[in-house]
């Protein structure tokens, strides 16, 4: 079992002294779960940063795993390329779960990065 308050301060003292690839080298040999317990422990701008290091299949395979308030900060703050690189193979369902109570602003910025597949299977809902 993995010691995720030790992982964390481990990840947020290598943070601090800008040794970014060590913190991903960490995250990615984590399950989800606990990737998602130490985001939630971090601070928003920490946990986004991060996030975005990821390589971008890890990156969409963690993110069904994020808290909510995490989730909507990231597709807040993530540019629509990445947004699209994201949730393009992604189920119709893990994208309505994950915005279905976001602002619409965000809603629509997901919608935007939507492909045409995408856009037809979720205007169906």
């Amino acid at each position: 079992m993995v010691d995720l308050e030790n992982k964390e301060q481990e990840i947020l003292e290598l943070y601090k002294n800008k040794e970014f690839d060590k913190c991903i080298e960490i995250i990615e040999k984590l399950r989800y779960a606990d990737v998602r317990e130490i985001f939630n422990y971090l601070d928003e701008q920490i946990a986004f940063n991060l996030y975005k290091k990821l390589e971008i299949n890890k990156a969409r395979e963690i993110f069904n795993y994020l808290s909510f308030d995490l989730k909507e900060y990231i597709l807040t703050n993530l540019s629509q390329t990445k947004i699209k690189q994201l949730i393009n193979d992604l189920y119709t369902d893990d994208i309505i779960n994950a915005v279905e109570n976001m602002p619409f602003e965000v809603v629509k910025k997901v919608f935007n990065a939507a492909s045409k597949e995408q856009k037809k299977k979720l205007l169906a809902f």
